[in-house]
């Protein structure tokens, strides 16, 4: 009896299908004919199924930027992680993508600016000014995020310790310090409860803020956050 087929077997199979490769030619050379919502959408398809084929999006990249105040608001993230995910992409491009999502910067869902301040913060180019212009608005919708949009965006932010806002600890440290809040600390899973205290730790003993002027960050919340979380991880 065959046992069920794995994502990465499954991928497998059809990267190894004898008809894969010719359909991915001709979609190399159909690229032009792709307009500012198939191409977004082309590329995104591709970086889920794990086929981060570097010539292919350096072939797409300046039909990307062509096409870039076209694209759609809600496609910009996923256009920028694929990018990212295949470790490919100019500085021109991200340019762009900094541009056109600074312009947009409030309009974005909470899902959205996670992936967008994930993306950025591994992205070759401009990953400290994506990160610092975005920080306003992760702070607004820093009680919006789901648990695991909230553990992604405080992984994005540790990526670059130094440059991380005492605004941005405040907030969170009054997020996981609310009675009424959705992050309460017994609402977390201990892994992802031990994942934002270990960045908050990091982000205290490593940004440049702090280091000028620590009681910008209230280290008595800070505490209280801490001792409420341990009380929270030994009965759990």
């Amino acid at each position: 009896e065959k046992s069920a087929e794995g994502p990465a077997d499954a991928r497998r199979s059809l990267f190894n299908d004898a008809g894969f490769m010719p359909i991915m030619k001709d979609i190399v050379f159909k690229l032009e004919r792709y307009g500012a919502g198939d191409l977004p959408n082309l590329l995104s398809t591709l970086h889920e199924m794990h086929w981060h084929d570097k010539h292919l999006f350096k072939i797409a990249e300046p039909m990307v930027i062509r096409h870039l105040p076209s694209v759609q608001l809600q496609d910009l993230p996923q256009l920028a992680e694929s990018f990212v995910a295949a470790r490919c992409g100019s500085r021109m491009l991200f340019n762009e993508l900094v541009h056109r999502c600074s312009e947009a910067a409030g309009d974005f869902e909470p899902s959205s600016v996670a992936v967008l301040v994930g993306a950025f913060a591994r992205s070759p180019h401009k990953p400290k000014v994506f990160l610092i212009g975005f920080s306003p608005i992760v702070c607004a919708k820093l009680h919006l995020f789901s648990h695991d949009e909230l553990s992604r965006v405080v992984a994005a932010y540790s990526e670059w310790p130094r440059d991380v806002s005492p605004e941005l600890a405040e907030k969170l440290i009054e997020l996981l310090g609310r009675e009424d809040g959705p992050h309460l600390a017994r609402a977390l899973s201990p892994g992802h409860l031990v994942a934002l205290l270990r960045a908050l730790v990091l982000w205290r003993s490593r940004a440049k803020s702090a280091r000028a002027n620590p009681r910008a960050w209230n280290l008595g919340a800070l505490a209280g956050v801490f001792r409420r979380s341990a009380r929270q991880l030994l009965d759990g």
